[in-house]
């Protein structure tokens, strides 16, 4: 696409593809009904209207900046293998490792407000529009998922 600049999420045409920019190339700006994504070199990063970030990079780790937040859910606790909290006068760290290698963390400043957060080594999360958050600790196992359908 020769302006770089995209609309209509619908489209499949408009799949952001992250690792599709190569070194040297210029970052590729998309225009979507949720805000801006800016894909460049490691990662795309999406900006929001309201204000929070989300970086997807290469290897599929994710970071996100100033989140809205109503409610983390773990989908199954019995996967956790570590927890660590860290408390300081004006944050609170939470970290999460999952049986088969997930990770989940996140941060909050003083008043409880969750201000980042990071998934990786296959650990994702589903979330509606409202801040509702179901964490998974690990990429769903499309072979076993097959056999009960």
């Amino acid at each position: 696409m020769s302006d770089q600049r995209k609309g209509g999420a619908n489209d499949d045409d408009d799949v952001i593809r992250v690792g599709d920019v190569k070194p040297g190339e210029p970052a590729q700006i998309y225009l979507t009904p949720y805000g801006v994504v800016v894909n460049q070199v490691g990662g795309a990063t999406w900006h929001a209207a309201h204000g929070s970030t989300m970086t997807l990079h290469a290897d599929n780790s994710v970071e996100i900046r100033n989140p809205t937040v109503r409610r983390i859910e773990i989908d199954d606790a019995l996967l956790i293998v570590d927890y660590r909290m860290m408390r300081t006068p004006d944050t609170t760290s939470h970290v999460m490792e999952f049986e088969g290698g997930g990770v989940f963390a996140y941060l909050q400043d003083g008043q409880g407000k969750v201000i980042e957060m990071a998934l990786r080594g296959g650990a994702y999360m589903k979330a509606d529009w409202s801040g509702n958050l179901r964490i998974f600790g690990c990429a769903p196992d499309t072979d076993a998922e097959a056999a009960h359908a």
